[in-house]
């Protein structure tokens, strides 16, 4: 027998989107800086003008560095002027140097603001305050740093020997690689 009537047209299913890993890219968003960088772990290694740039001492000339304290491993940091941001020094980082008081003769002490510690937003960095004969042993510059290798972290907790410190110090580092691709990016 012919049938009749026509068979109904099953509606066709679109087809099932695959899940969509949470490793999308998203920017990394910062008030002083338009140009937006990937947050892609280790993007900094394959960025050729910004290795470039280390190499000759960008991250130098903008006060960037290395500082390890007791406790930590090497952290990236950046050296600023007491004079100018004293203002925005809060009097807890005083009490880091015995007998050493905001009011007191600063000129032999030494500034850094940590990168990396989610204390920068909205604008309140971790900063640590040395005495200036101490530096020579506690910190070196940007490019010395990343050619030690004090870059080459993992995103995780407990990783490449940085231990519960890593993840922080790769935002860290992270934080530092875009002041570099940006000069005019304020730590403030």
């Amino acid at each position: 027998k012919t049938p009749t009537k026509m068979p109904k047209a099953r509606p066709t299913t679109p087809a099932k989107k695959a899940k969509q890993r949470a490793a999308a890219e998203k920017s990394y968003v910062d008030p002083n800086t338009e140009e937006q960088t990937s947050d892609k772990w280790g993007w900094w290694y394959d960025d050729e003008d910004l290795l470039g740039a280390i190499r000759a001492g960008a991250g130098d000339e903008l006060g960037l560095v290395w500082v390890k304290t007791k406790g930590t491993p090497w952290w990236p940091a950046q050296r600023f002027s007491i004079a100018k941001f004293d203002h925005k020094i809060p009097d807890g980082c005083f009490s880091q140097l015995r007998n050493v008081k905001r009011d007191d003769n600063l000129s032999d002490i030494v500034a850094y603001m940590y990168f990396g510690t989610g204390k920068s937003e909205p604008y309140k960095p971790e900063i640590i305050l040395m005495k200036a004969k101490t530096v020579e042993e506690r910190v070196v510059s940007w490019s010395e740093g990343w050619k030690q290798g004090y870059a080459q972290v993992r995103g995780d907790k407990g990783g490449k020997g940085r231990g519960k410190y890593s993840a922080d110090i790769m935002v860290g580092v992270w934080d530092a690689c875009n002041m570099i691709k940006d000069g005019e990016r304020k730590p403030w």
